[in-house]
């Protein structure tokens, strides 16, 4: 599991986080990919949406505004 954390933000590299969970995922397809953390635009809540849906990768690279909590 990759995890990132802060506001949801392009200054923050949000729109490069799909793109680089597309990449990873090309070599490590059981991977998931994680951003929790509020969005400030509800405009890049729809383009990393879509981003991720036109990449095939929705299931595998997510953002959550709740705290994650893994236990084995």
């Amino acid at each position: 599991m990759v995890v990132s954390s802060g506001t949801v933000d392009l200054r923050k590299g949000a729109d490069l986080f799909i793109q680089v969970a597309f990449k990873a995922l090309k070599k490590r397809p059981n991977l998931k990919f994680v951003w929790v953390g509020m969005y400030n635009d509800e405009w890049l809540r729809h383009l990393t949406a879509i981003d991720a849906h036109n990449l095939g990768i929705s299931d595998s690279a997510r953002f959550t505004a709740r705290t994650i909590v893994c236990s084995e």
